[in-house]
């Protein structure tokens, strides 16, 4: 996924610089398509304003292709149509896109019961389909 990739190039620039921020370092913004704090998680690291860090994260996600800005310590990302169609072709090509491999695990699946108490949604309607099909 475009986020899952954007989080790799975050904590790979992060890790460039010296530091390890750890797992998931991106938000859904109200600024930008994407947001991320990761300059306030490395500011203790190294020793560093979050502002610089994030205007160094922001200039290397540039360098790679992102629309990317620092405002306040934060990393700003918009994401292009073009990361969208590059999306979309690979999900398309790909034969095996969102699959997983078989554990062989008991899985316990639950969902909605035929006579309903309450009152109905679509929700309800929704995982009634779901549940039935899986």
């Amino acid at each position: 996924m475009i986020t899952e990739k954007l989080n790799r190039d975050i904590i790979g620039t992060a890790s460039a610089m010296g530091a390890e921020p750890g797992g998931n370092t991106i938000t859904f913004g109200k600024f930008a398509d994407v947001s991320s704090n990761v300059a306030f998680v490395l500011a203790k690291q190294l020793r560093k304003k979050p502002a610089d860090i994030a205007s160094g994260i922001a200039s290397a996600l540039n360098t790679k292709g992102y629309d990317a800005s620092s405002e306040g310590g934060f990393v700003n990302v918009n994401l292009s149509d073009d990361m969208f169609d590059e999306e979309a072709e690979h999900i398309f090509s790909s034969a095996n896109y969102g699959r997983k491999e078989q554990s062989g695990k008991k899985v316990n699946l639950e969902f909605i019961s035929a006579n309903p108490t309450g009152p109905l949604v679509l929700v309800n309607a929704r995982a009634g389909i779901v549940g039935n099909f899986l």
